[in-house]
């Protein structure tokens, strides 16, 4: 998806985006043609109104949610058969009463139509994606640099935004990085949202996210207003640790790494990335064989496996958070056989 077609989405998604806080009491169930749809109540200023969306099945899964606390979310996750969901639903409209809930609508996937996303707590503050882009992109500065660039990540609603700030690590040969910034949003209102650091490396177009710094806000304010403005100081904050990101860089482009595929396989372990992976990341070490072996080397192979667009997105996100992993993570150096390693050090 390309940056106009992102923007064209969160538009029709903005277009579509409601709150609906009703009773419990007051939402029906109905089927017609096979089509699942919730209608409910609303007053308006002249009075009651009737309402039908489209129900999705993640609605459904917060259904589930609602009607049996104990359902884990890998369990929710698996519930795509139209037969069980109906029984949940039904379960829930008609033994659950009182109580107030909160519908948010959104844009069916299949078609332009506005179709319920999510159920959630009557107090939850959820905020549409273009909402956050637009504030995020009125920042003229941040920290003294201008945004450069906006991509939008293929999966989850997390925008990925860069500046106009840039670092040569390695100036003898052209090292380049790029400041930038990840926000994260839950259209559906089931988390926070957050705001990461985002490395770009020019020289190749890996990516790094970090992972440990994230700013929750939505559990923090009761009205979007508030949430907005956190985010921009949060934008700020991430921002302004590009100068110490660029510190730590330049040390791992000093460390010398003896064994490249053991400091691999030590932080694969360490972070828990699968062995398939690891492989690959092993096999990507030699491609720059200049930072083969160093620390910045060993980082690098990781996210270049997250370029690797046959990989699911989710395995090529935790690649990119692992860089970052590695930039935060102390590095020690062993007392018995002089290597460095990362966690547990086994001989």
């Amino acid at each position: 998806m390309n940056v106009s077609d992102a923007i064209e989405r969160m538009r029709l998604d903005k277009k579509n985006f409601s709150c609906n806080v009703v009773d419990f009491n007051n939402i029906n169930y109905i089927r017609s043609s096979g089509i699942a749809r919730v209608e409910f109540e609303v007053n308006t200023p002249i009075g009651p109104e009737k309402r039908k969306y489209l129900l999705s099945l993640e609605a459904y899964a917060a259904i589930c949610a609602f009607a049996n606390k104990e359902l884990s979310s890998s369990l929710l996750n698996e519930i795509d058969d139209d037969g069980i969901a109906e029984l949940l639903v039904n379960s829930f409209l008609t033994e659950l009463g009182g109580g107030e809930i909160q519908l948010v609508t959104g844009t069916a996937k299949d078609s332009d139509e506005a179709v319920i996303v999510s159920l959630i707590d009557a107090n939850q503050v959820v905020i549409p994606d273009l909402d956050i882009f637009d504030a995020v992109s009125h920042i003229v500065e941040v920290n003294g640099v201008k945004l450069d660039d906006f991509i939008e990540t293929t999966d989850g609603h997390i925008m990925r935004f860069t500046t106009d700030r840039e670092e040569d690590v390695r100036p003898e040969v052209g090292d380049v990085i790029q400041s930038g910034f990840e926000v994260f949003n839950s259209p559906k209102g089931y988390g926070p949202c957050s705001v990461s650091s985002y490395i770009k490396r020019l020289v190749c177009t890996n990516g790094m996210t970090r992972t440990d710094t994230k700013i929750k806000t939505r559990a923090a304010a009761t009205d979007q207003a508030t949430i907005l403005n956190m985010i921009r100081d949060a934008v700020t904050i991430e921002c302004s640790k590009f100068n110490e990101d660029v510190l730590r860089i330049k040390d791992l482009i000093g460390m010398e790494v003896p064994n490249p595929e053991a400091m691999i396989r030590s932080v694969g372990s360490e972070f828990g990335i699968p062995d398939r992976d690891t492989d690959l990341a092993i096999q990507a070490i030699s491609q720059e064989p200049d930072i083969a072996n160093s620390m910045w080397g060993v980082l690098n192979s990781f996210t270049r496996v997250a370029n690797n667009a046959s990989l699911p997105w989710k395995a090529r996100h935790k690649l990119q958070r692992v860089g970052y992993d590695i930039l935060d993570k102390e590095i020690d150096r062993c007392e018995s056989c002089g290597s460095l390693h990362i966690g547990t050090h086994n001989h």
